[in-house]
């Protein structure tokens, strides 16, 4: 089967949109992040994230798998700090850990919690980024993990597993910091699945060759959208402006409306210092883009029917050719909803289209929308980069799968 990135985050929204449970209060770095604007800070106080496995949208490839995390450190725990865990479940135990030493080192860990290698030691307030190959959900399992790029230990006999399933929506990477430590930066994730060897990990031979995200959200200042997102749709805002739904972090004081007869709209994140992600010098070609994903705050504000549609595409699509699906609304119940994909993100010279539709007269209130990119800066030979089984189209898309 086909590589599939099951899920990826930078923290970028700067809250906690993506994430199906947080415990405490971990906070957003917005000084030091490794790549976009926000990294999240599990630091400062005793506090727990969850990853969905699979996001929205995606389909577990299985087989064997590849996590990616990068952290960022100011000083050690009083005690051995599991801040990344594998769970098949939330409320389960982990299958495999990263966990920080009280001298600085990483730890990886069994389901046992026992130590299957250990790093050096990490220096404080610097960058490193840690990718784990492992025949997850096994018995006897097979693993290889990299720091910075580089192969620092292999093994196989692993024990992985609790012996209940995994791979499905209940599925977590949990991000924790307990005991406390000052800061303890997280950023730039990434879950793959469907990996026969460590060769499919993402990442290059150095640093500077990781995985990263980027965010992009439109400033459309109007209550016009940019185009209709289905053929002979409505593409207007009956009140408020499409700005209201492109504010970091989020603004629960207003919100981008649609009221009444059902209506649709996609907006162009093409204006302002979000333009993208045209106009990125951060994104380096157009093969080095690895998935997009789209992240919508909204609540339904009256009217008799549930259900509305989210779009996602890019500026060379046309009305009626979005990526999207269908979402079901509480009245004036805030909820997050995500979606990702591999196929039809915008080409490196296009940008995001993002936007929302009605079905049937009821009200819609998207307090924002991010739209995100997984993005691997220059991938040296051997790095396990992605290639395009079918080459661009001309609306931009495109789809992944095997390696080069």
């Amino acid at each position: 089967m086909a590589l599939q990135i099951n899920n990826f985050t930078g923290f970028e929204t700067q809250g906690f949109e993506e994430t199906p449970s947080v415990v405490g209060s971990p906070t957003f770095d917005t000084t030091d992040p490794r790549s976009g604007s926000s990294a999240l800070n599990i630091g400062g106080a005793t506090a727990q994230v969850d990853l969905a496995w699979v996001a929205d949208g995606i389909t577990d490839a299985g087989t064997d798998y590849i996590f990616g995390i990068a952290i960022r450190k100011t000083g050690n725990p009083s005690t051995e700090m599991a801040f990344l865990a594998i769970r098949d479940d939330s409320g389960a135990a982990a299958i495999m850990s990263l966990a920080l030493q009280t001298d600085g080192t990483v730890q990886l860990e069994d389901a046992a919690n026992g130590t299957l290698d250990t790093s050096a030691a990490l220096n404080n307030d610097q960058w490193y980024y840690f990718e784990v190959y492992a025949e997850l959900n096994s018995a006897s399992g097979a693993w290889e993990w990299f720091q910075d790029g580089i192969s620092i230990g292999n093994n196989t006999g692993a024990d992985l597993t609790d012996g209940n399933a995994f791979g499905s929506a209940t599925s977590v990477m949990r991000i924790a910091a307990t005991p406390v430590i000052t800061t303890l930066l997280v950023d730039d994730l990434y879950i793959l699945s469907g990996a026969t060897a460590a060769t499919d990990r993402l990442g290059g031979g150095t640093i500077s060759e990781m995985p990263e995200v980027f965010m992009y959200q439109n400033d459309l200042a109007s209550a016009t959208a940019d185009l209709s997102a289905v053929s002979g749709g409505g593409a207007v805002l009956n009140s408020g402006n499409w700005d209201d739904a492109a504010e970091t972090p989020g603004n629960e004081t207003n919100s981008a409306d649609f009221t009444g007869t059902p209506l649709d709209g996609v907006a162009y994140t093409d204006g302002g210092s979000r333009a993208g992600p045209s106009g990125d010098s951060n994104i380096d070609g157009d093969s080095n883009i690895k998935a997009w994903k789209g992240i919508w705050h909204a609540e339904r504000g009256g009217g008799g029917a549930t259900t509305h549609t989210i779009y996602i595409g890019n500026d060379a699509d046309t009305e009626g050719n979005f990526d999207n699906t269908t979402i079901a609304l509480l009245n004036n119940t805030e909820a997050d909803f995500e979606f990702l994909g591999e196929t039809d993100p915008p080409l490196s010279t296009e940008n995001f289209a993002q936007g929302f539709g009605l079905v049937g007269n009821q009200d819609f209130r998207c307090r924002e929308m991010w739209a995100t990119l997984l993005h691997v800066p220059s991938v040296a030979a051997g790095g396990g980069r992605l290639l395009l089984i079918n080459p661009p189209s001309l609306d931009g898309g495109f789809e992944f799968g095997g390696l080069q």
